[in-house]
């Protein structure tokens, strides 16, 4: 079964209340029916995966 593209974008993370939301989504969003990419700012305070 193809899954679905989606693509989450926020400008900068800076741990705000849009930031939480598209991480919610995210987090619950059935992974069997989409694809799900997230794109932030290089320079973000709060960037997933972002190793200090």
């Amino acid at each position: 079964m193809n899954r679905i593209k989606v693509a989450l974008i926020a400008g900068k993370m800076v741990g705000g209340g849009v930031e939480s939301i598209l991480m919610s989504i995210n987090k619950y969003i059935d992974k069997n029916k989409f694809e799900v990419d997230l794109l932030v700012d290089e320079d973000s305070k709060n960037r997933p995966g972002k190793r200090n």
